[in-house]
């Protein structure tokens, strides 16, 4: 379970993009014994830059992530992470966007010996928004880590989101 808020800092000017900050913390309410969460708490801040250009939209946000103690009793230490995204989204219509984004990802574990979890990711996201009446939407694409993907069981992750605009 997790909680975010995120604030406006400052608002889109003639050449200024907008700029907010955000906070999320992960609430431990998973299993950790049937790995469905850590049994610990992380907590990350993050600052996300808008910048609108006709029926453009440029995304730059960058976050850092500190994990808890999870792996504690294996004697594996863990650091804070960074993911840094940069994205664009292009509006067709009122109703209907297309969306594209490059993430990077460095990892919470140090020097396993283990390529997929001492490596960083880069992921390439492709996707879709439709809004719907009442603020609904409705998102849907898939993900592919571009560089290597030779330890990876999966080698494409597609999504659908649902949502609501507040």
């Amino acid at each position: 379970f997790v909680l975010r808020a995120k604030k406006k800092i400052w608002d889109e000017g003639d050449i200024l993009p907008c700029m907010s900050a955000r906070f999320a913390v992960k609430v431990p309410t998973g299993d950790n014994s049937r790995a469905l969460g850590s049994g610990k708490v992380d907590y990350g801040f993050g600052l996300l830059l808008q910048k609108d250009i006709t029926n453009l939209t440029l995304y730059l946000n960058a976050d850092v992530i500190f994990p808890g103690d999870a792996f504690e009793e294996e004697n594996i230490s863990l650091r804070e992470f960074y993911e840094v995204m940069f994205g664009t989204r292009y509006k067709i219509n009122s109703k209907l966007s297309i969306l594209a984004q490059v993430n990077y990802i460095t990892r919470p574990f140090e020097d396993t010996g283990l390529q997929m979890l001492d490596r960083r990711i880069f992921d390439l996201l492709v996707g879709i928004t439709y809004l719907t009446k009442g603020d609904l939407f409705i998102q849907g694409g898939g993900i592919e880590d571009f560089c290597s993907s030779c330890d990876a069981g999966a080698d494409i992750t597609f999504f659908l989101n649902i949502g609501r605009h507040f």
